[in-house]
């Protein structure tokens, strides 16, 4: 009886240890804070003896009881247990009934011990978080890059102008003009708006189209000017901002495009690049996904692109990774940036 309650005791203590005290945990590492402000609200504890196991996987009965837990540990309604492989008995049933209720997970069996992937963890915090599309903001080069990325609807701004793609659609003719054969139309609206303190020219070779990879195939510049498009050649004046159309000829079946702009000085000196990525999805303009190893069709794509733009999770350095486990470091950082001090998914 005695060797159960030191067992007890001890557990307790290592539940609530605070980040330091896990010999992993060092304070250098990118989850260290994380791991404390979880460990402080008892979201987690360590695994065993002084450890939390950072690098080990999360598997899906950890995920769900870490979500609860960061959720406040709500109680679930409903008394009926979907699950065939989560008994009453288990510290973790509450907690399974409450992500099923809050459409987390379904039934009839939760696989408790299986690794709970990225897609799969970045999708839980935004079904919890409402299923909201990405963010649109401002795109500026961070300091010390010289580049800039965003996605449909984000406003790009460069030294001379803000550009921002609103919508795009596939199309065989536009006016007068009709697709060759194998090739369809690509028109984008775009919006750009004078940011500088003088007249801005502007021409049709600003946006560079690109698709697909980096050869002499995978570009092109807008067509020849036709009634509804951009001029291929106009001023902006100062603070004024105009929308219209840039029609591009593209080869069938393509889908994911950047538009780009690279910033050139009257010295011949060339400055940042600037990257607006959009898809097309059912011949209309749609959010991208910005990874290669995330497919438009995947099921937690949408969720991928939020929890980028949400600055909740980022790549991997060879992608998203998001089929490989998510790691209990990960785990306890994502949830820190959706729910801790640094931001909130609410």
């Amino acid at each position: 009886m005695k060797k159960k309650l030191f067992a007890f005791i001890l557990a307790l203590i290592l539940a609530a240890a605070p980040a330091a005290a896990f010999d992993d945990v060092p304070a250098g590492a990118y989850y260290h804070d994380a791991v404390a402000w979880a460990v402080e609200r008892g979201i987690t504890g360590g695994s065993s003896m002084g450890l939390f196991d950072p690098e080990s996987p999360c598997t899906t009965e950890q995920m769900v009881v870490f979500l609860w837990r960061a959720q406040g540990q709500p109680e679930p309604a409903a008394a009926a247990n979907p699950f065939t492989d989560i008994a009453p008995s288990s510290p973790s049933y509450k907690a399974a009934l409450w992500a099923h209720e809050a459409g987390l997970v379904s039934g009839p069996l939760l696989a408790p011990s299986a690794p709970c992937t990225r897609g799969q963890t970045v999708s839980y915090l935004w079904k919890l978080a409402g299923r909201p599309a990405p963010a649109a903001g401002e795109i500026r080069p961070l300091p010390g890059e010289a580049a800039a990325a965003g996605i449909l609807g984000d406003t790009l701004i460069n030294t001379f102008f803000a550009y921002s793609i609103d919508g795009a659609a596939v199309a065989d003719a536009f006016g007068a003009v009709t697709a060759a054969e194998g090739r369809e139309l690509l028109v984008v609206d775009v919006t750009v708006r004078n940011t500088d303190e003088w007249p801005v020219p502007m021409y049709d070779t600003d946006f560079q189209l690109q698709w697909g990879g980096e050869g002499p195939e995978d570009f092109a510049y807008p067509l020849a000017e036709k009634s509804g498009q951009l001029p291929a050649a106009y001023t902006l004046a100062v603070g004024e901002e105009v929308s219209g159309k840039l029609v591009y000829e593209i080869p069938a079946g393509s889908r994911e495009f950047t538009i780009s702009y690279r910033e050139s000085f009257d010295d011949g000196t060339t400055g940042s690049l600037f990257r607006a990525c959009f898809a097309i999805r059912d011949g209309q303009a749609a959010y991208p996904t910005l990874f290669d190893d995330v497919a438009l069709d995947a099921e937690y794509a949408q969720a991928v692109l939020w929890a980028l733009r949400a600055q909740i999770a980022s790549g991997t350095g060879g992608g998203f990774s998001p089929d490989t486990a998510c790691t209990r470091g990960q785990i306890m950082t994502f949830l820190h940036r959706a729910y801790g001090a640094e931001g909130s998914a609410n």
